[in-house]
């Protein structure tokens, strides 16, 4: 009797840690879906709005006589709205929301359809530590390739030091010969 009541414990805990990551799991793929596509849509309305410009600037000054100081302004934000949309990398941001969301999904899946009918907690662990990874290879992911760099804005050329007064130079061998 003791044996079937804990292991009616450990269904029942399972099966609350089975809702409560599917629950947890169908919140981030909701979080993710839209930051993928918030994403995409802001990537194409700016090139939308660079195509509109460039558009409107040839338009304006070779068929109703726009004056030259208008066309060049309007002329002007297509490379500006480039450079913005380059720096900010919605594209590279929409496509890893979405490789989330497809890993989560997967991971939801997984839970609800490929457990065996009544699960062990263990069964259920393993799910989410492999969700654990997921993030920290998604955010490592996401430092290298698409947080802002404001690195691009200051000089990363640091100035040589003198070696004779810090002594020998610990920078490897270019094959040359020293100067």
């Amino acid at each position: 009797m003791e044996y079937a009541c804990s292991q009616m414990t450990e269904i029942s805990e399972a099966a609350q840690r089975k809702t409560a990551l599917a629950k947890d799991l169908e919140d981030q793929i909701a979080y993710a879906k839209a930051k993928a596509v918030c994403n995409h849509r802001i990537s194409l309305g700016v090139m939308l709005t660079a195509l509109a410009c460039s558009l409107a600037a040839a338009v304006g000054g070779v068929f109703f006589g726009v004056p030259s100081q208008i066309v060049g302004g309007i002329a002007l934000l297509p490379p500006l709205l480039a450079y913005a949309a380059l720096n900010m990398k919605f594209d590279g941001k929409s496509s890893w929301h979405y490789r989330k969301l497809y890993a989560l999904d997967s991971l939801h899946s997984r839970l609800l359809y490929q457990l065996p009918e009544h699960p062990t907690v263990d069964n259920i662990a393993a799910i989410a530590r492999e969700r654990d990874a997921m993030h920290v290879e998604m955010q490592s992911e996401w430092d290298r390739t698409l947080a802002f760099n404001w690195g691009g804005i200051t000089s990363h050329n640091k100035p040589q030091e003198i070696s004779r007064l810090n002594g020998p130079s610990e920078q490897p061998s270019t094959g040359l010969p020293p100067q």
